[in-house]
C-alpha cells in the first residue's frame, strides 16, 4: 500500500491547474494512462465526470468549499487487482476560487485481477451496452440493486460474454444520501 497523497487543484473556473508528483504514478499503476497530468492539466474538471448526478454533487461540494467549508469523506478507488478505500479532503486554496482535492489510501486489499472496459476514457466511444457502477463505492447496478463487483459478476455473467458491457459511472442512492448529508454538515471546522 502506498501512502502518497494524490493532490489536484482547480481554479475558480474549475480548470485543473496542478497535480502532485504522485498523480502520474497512481494513474499509470491503475490503468489510467489517459488521465495522466499531460492529459488533464488545463481541462475543466467536469470533462471527467460523465454522470449528471455526480456532476451536481461535485458542483455542490465546490460551492460549499468556496463558501468557507471543508469536506472529508471516504470512497472506493479500485484497480483491476486491488480493492482500495481512500479518503478525500477538499479545501479552499489561497487563490480566489481555487480548490484543492487531496486523496490518500486508507486500505488496500489484493484480489484476483478483473478487467472491465470503462466508458470513461474507453477506446470505444459508443459502446453497445453499458453497465452502471457507483463512482463512490464501486458497486455495480444489477437490476436496480447495487452489489459488490465480486457478487455482481456471476449474476451478470459479465466474464462469460464474448464482449462484456462497458462500465459507466454514476452514484448509487446510498452514496448520494451520504454525500448529501456530508454536504449539509460541511463547515469551516
Amino acid at each position: 500500500m502506498t501512502n502518497d497523497t494524490i493532490v489536484y487543484r482547480v481554479d475558480a473556473d474549475d480548470r485543473i491547474v496542478s497535480v502532485s508528483s504522485a498523480w502520474d504514478p497512481f494513474a499509470i499503476a491503475n490503468n489510467g494512462r489517459e488521465v495522466t497530468a499531460s492529459s488533464v492539466l488545463g481541462k475543466n474538471l467536469f470533462e471527467f465526470i460523465g454522470d449528471r448526478t455526480t456532476r451536481h454533487i461535485y458542483r455542490q461540494m465546490l460551492a460549499r468549499i468556496r463558501a468557507g467549508g471543508n469536506l472529508r469523506y471516504r470512497y472506493r478507488c479500485d484497480s483491476p487487482d486491488c480493492r482500495r478505500l481512500m479518503e478525500m479532503q477538499i479545501v479552499a486554496t489561497a487563490e480566489k476560487g481555487g480548490v484543492e482535492f487531496r486523496s490518500v489510501t486508507v486500505e488496500e486489499h489484493p484480489r484476483t485481477p478483473m478487467v472491465v472496459p470503462q466508458a470513461d476514457g474507453a477506446l470505444d466511444p459508443d459502446p453497445e451496452e453499458l453497465q452502471r457502477a457507483c463512482g463512490w463505492c464501486n458497486r455495480l447496478d444489477v437490476d436496480g440493486t447495487w452489489m459488490e463487483i465480486e457478487d455482481a459478476l456471476p449474476r451478470l455473467r459479465l466474464l462469460e460474454r464474448a464482449s462484456p458491457p462497458t462500465v459507466t459511472h454514476g452514484i448509487c442512492e446510498d452514496c448520494l444520501a451520504r454525500m448529501t448529508e456530508e454536504l449539509e454538515f460541511a463547515t469551516g471546522a
